[in-house]
């Protein structure tokens, strides 16, 4: 039988693969390309709902991910057999502390008040094409393949 505090490692895995480097978008690592937007926008944070689509500046340019950790939600809670109206709020949070490091904070917030949370600092420099390999083709694992 699930528990609700079963989400605080569902928390924990949405944090830990979306700081992998195995997180790509377009071939790159998709927190150089989140560290790069901050940085060009002047803006110190980039917010997703992973309830429900809610547009926005920056959601729309990252909108496939969003899309992605949306569903990977509702897979992890399946995995869990735990009932989706248990999750009443959630995001994933990024906040860029310096040109070369990222907060990334991912929280719930369960359909009884109680709210879990994980959070992990991540060096992450601006995307740079000119320095980065970019990977090709269906080499190698990658978070959001096939969105």
């Amino acid at each position: 039988m699930a528990r609700r505090r079963e989400l605080q490692g569902i928390c924990n895995d949405m944090r830990d693969t979306f700081v992998s480097r195995y997180n790509r978008i377009d071939g790159y690592w998709a927190l150089g390309l989140i560290q790069s937007h901050l940085l060009a926008s002047n803006s110190t944070s980039l917010e997703f709902d992973l309830i429900e689509d809610k547009p926005g500046d920056a959601q729309d340019h990252f909108r496939a991910t969003a899309t992605y950790y949306r569903t990977a939600l509702l897979r992890l809670l399946r995995s869990k057999s735990m009932p989706h109206e248990w999750v009443t709020g959630g995001a994933m949070k990024l906040t860029s502390l310096a040109a070369d490091r990222l907060e990334c904070r991912v929280q719930l917030t369960t359909d009884n008040g109680t709210t879990y949370e994980s959070s992990s600092l991540v060096r992450a420099r601006r995307h740079n094409p000119r320095i980065e390999y970019r990977s090709a083709g269906n080499q190698g694992p990658t978070n959001q393949q096939g969105i």
